[in-house]
């Protein structure tokens, strides 16, 4: 099966980003995120696209490359997923929480 590349963005709030979708200057998948690659599982599964992806993101080293910094073999367990930071601060990977009801 072929994995799809998806591309991080920095977005104008400080640890927020986007994804685009199969180019660096692609369509917006994920316009702002503090877990891109989750949030990319989601939108990808809510288009009905459940296909493998890496995400890459700017090399730190290398002006104009992109360096693959995530890759989902399971799209469907990915958006079920999140992370969060425990009370040490230290990042957690954890099942989402269904948003609360909002009142009528």
């Amino acid at each position: 099966m072929t994995t799809r590349s998806l591309y991080r963005r920095k977005t104008t709030r400080p640890d927020h980003y986007g994804v685009l979708l199969d180019a660096p200057d692609g369509e917006v998948l994920v316009g702002e995120s503090r877990t891109p690659a989750f949030d990319a599982a989601r939108a990808l599964l809510a288009r009905g696209d459940d296909q493998p992806f890496t995400l890459y993101a700017p090399s730190l080293t290398d002006a104009g490359k992109w360096t693959p910094t995530f890759v989902v073999h399971d799209v469907a367990g990915a958006a079920q997923l999140t992370a969060e930071d425990n009370r040490f601060g230290t990042p957690t990977i954890r099942k989402c929480r269904p948003a609360p009801a909002m009142a009528a």
